[in-house]
């Protein structure tokens, strides 16, 4: 009877504790919902953070995947793993500032291949970020398009939104296997020495089954378009090349109309798409400008300049030369995490935000190596000039191959700067203005 009482006592206590501890999570449950309703802790507001994976470059699409790996920073706190659902991650910030890595290796018998992904932003840029993830293994169809109607000399291109269709036989159709449900464009050109002659802005595929399609160039399309350009404050020694695109749809990559170099005359004109060849009321145009001077850099690098600007309604434009930039070169570690060091200038005044970006890679034969850093203006903002170094994540991975950087292998580097006015992410709108520089070097290997 004792003992019977006792195991009940004991069990009262233990209902007591669960009972106390359910009301203190209950507490803290309130005190969190209303630290969230405040703003955060100590004044410090929080943002969760929505990042989504895609294995494909920017813009990326519709249809994310989850990756291998992908890390999360907020401030200047430590790395995390995070797990994800079809794609789609989530992590809170308190600092206002957070980092991501998205982490992909592979290796076979014959090839080790290792890159590292990292994005540094600012709540101020995005609280949904995008970025590139590894193997693609969403569902696809296959897509193919025979051409008609090209003209004796000339060949024919198509692109199936950013994806170039290949051909097996000359006059074989064009095939591309498309992500599954994703919609994107039909965009064709004929074309003499890469020269186009004839474009067609076609109409959407909408990617949910395989297709094979015919399009009749000798009624369809039309020449493109010249519109009057006008580049100020370039330099004899300037070589110039002007680049003209069309952005059907932020889901797809732009499609790349023409190139027109200028090595002598300035640049007079660049090229558009008509609405007789298809052009849509929500196209967008964007021509660029790349400069690269024609003297040799004394410190052996190599700088090039870019403005570029888009317009729903083409027309006459008239651009400025980016003034020539520099910066600080980048160093690498002598040690076996190869971390890459490089200097950030302050955030400039004004309405225009300034990222940048940075490259490093070393490869052979059968190994690549590469890490592609990306510092948008919210995470720079108010800090002054920023030392940037590549982390060390060696905790997370395991196995071969590793992400560092070989010793014994030249490191190939470039950094960049974005001036944008519009907000981090836009793929193009009216009225965009974007003006970009480029340094590119190489660091001897260390042993």
């Amino acid at each position: 009877m004792t003992r019977s009482l006792e195991s009940k006592g004991v069990r009262a206590r233990v209902r007591r504790r669960r009972e106390v501890r359910e009301l203190a999570m209950a507490a803290v449950a309130i005190v969190s919902a209303a630290t969230w309703a405040c703003g955060g802790v100590d004044g410090q507001s929080i943002a969760m953070i929505t990042i989504q994976t895609f294995p494909e470059d920017p813009p990326f699409g519709s249809h994310p995947q989850d990756t291998t790996l992908l890390l999360f920073q907020d401030g200047d706190g430590p790395w995390t793993k995070l797990q994800g659902t079809n794609g789609t991650y989530s992590a809170p910030c308190i600092s206002g500032r957070y980092a991501i890595a998205s982490i992909c290796r592979s290796a076979t018998e014959r090839s080790a291949a290792a890159s590292v992904e990292l994005y540094y932003l600012g709540v101020s840029d995005t609280t949904r970020a995008k970025v590139s993830g590894c193997v693609d293994f969403r569902p696809h169809v296959q897509v193919s398009v025979q051409l008609d109607g090209i003209p004796s000399g000339q060949r024919g291109e198509v692109f199936f939104g950013g994806a170039p269709g290949m051909q097996s036989t000359e006059d074989g159709p064009f095939e591309a296997r498309l992500v599954r449900g994703e919609p994107v464009d039909v965009l064709i050109s004929t074309q003499i020495k890469g020269v186009p002659q004839r474009v067609y802005r076609g109409p959407m595929l909408d990617g949910l089954a395989d297709q094979a399609l015919h399009y009749d160039l000798s009624t369809l399309g039309a020449p493109l378009e010249s519109q009057p350009l006008t580049v100020t404050g370039l330099d004899p020694a300037d070589e110039v090349a002007v680049l003209s695109f069309l952005s059907t749809r932020p889901s797809q990559a732009a499609w790349y109309v023409d190139v027109r170099p200028y090595a002598t005359a300035p640049p007079d004109h660049y090229s558009s798409v008509s609405l007789a060849a298809g052009r849509q009321p929500g196209d967008i145009t964007s021509v660029a400008v790349d400069i690269a001077s024609t003297q040799p850099s004394p410190d052996g690098r190599l700088y090039l300049r870019r403005v570029m600007a888009t317009m729903k309604t083409p027309a006459a434009i008239t651009l400025a030369s980016p003034t020539p930039w520099s910066i600080e070169a980048p160093t690498i570690e002598n040690t076996a995490l190869r971390r890459a060091t490089f200097l950030v200038p302050p955030s400039p005044d004004g309405a225009t935000a300034v990222d940048y970006h940075a490259y490093f890679s070393a490869f052979t034969e059968t190994t690549l190596r590469s890490w592609d850093m990306t510092i948008a203006a919210g995470w720079l903002a108010g800090r002054g000039a920023v030392t940037v170094t590549s982390p060390d994540l060696t905790a997370f991975v395991e196995g071969l191959p590793t992400i560092a950087l070989p010793l014994d292998r030249d490191v190939f580097w470039w950094v960049g700067s974005v001036e944008r006015n519009v907000d981090y992410g836009v793929a193009a709108a009216d009225g965009m203005l974007v003006t970009s520089h480029q340094v590119i070097g190489t660091i001897p290997a260390s042993l």
